[in-house]
């Protein structure tokens, strides 16, 4: 089989994800949250999320969600109000903070996706560093 050339190999698109359709959003969210939810969803392999994970999934899209309200806000109307520090700071902050820890729980950073057995092997690539000399101000 011949060589493809740069140009062919830059037309390359993977193929999509299969999406879940067996994982759907509960009734009576609200639409900003139910569309996190489906590209949560649809963002992963098909086999990342069980139905065990939609509670944990709703959290994390409706923190998703507080915490675009919050930077609205606060981009609006500022950090400071009236030499008092917004309430939306404290939205922002525990909505950040929900999102940082149902995403390790989703698998959703590399942290979360990484396994112990994983992190003990020792890496195949080995990291090259160019050493600096003092000259090259």
């Amino acid at each position: 089989m011949p060589r493809k050339s740069a140009a062919e190999l830059s037309l390359a698109v993977p193929p999509p994800l299969p999406t879940r359709s067996d994982i759907v959003a509960p009734p009576g969210l609200i639409e900003p949250v139910r569309l996190r939810f489906v590209e949560l969803v649809n963002a992963v392999h098909h086999e990342h999320f069980t139905d065990a994970d939609v509670p944990l999934l709703v959290e994390y899209a409706t923190a998703c969600h507080l915490a675009r309200q919050a930077a609205q806000a606060i981009q609006r109307d500022g950090a400071v109000i009236k030499s008092r520090a917004s309430a939306w700071l404290v939205v922002q902050e525990k909505s950040l903070r929900a999102m940082s820890a149902l995403a390790m729980r989703l698998r959703l950073c590399p942290q979360g996706r990484l396994s112990a057995a994983q992190a003990r092997k020792p890496s195949s690539r080995h990291m090259v560093y160019q050493s600096w000399s003092g000259d090259d101000r």
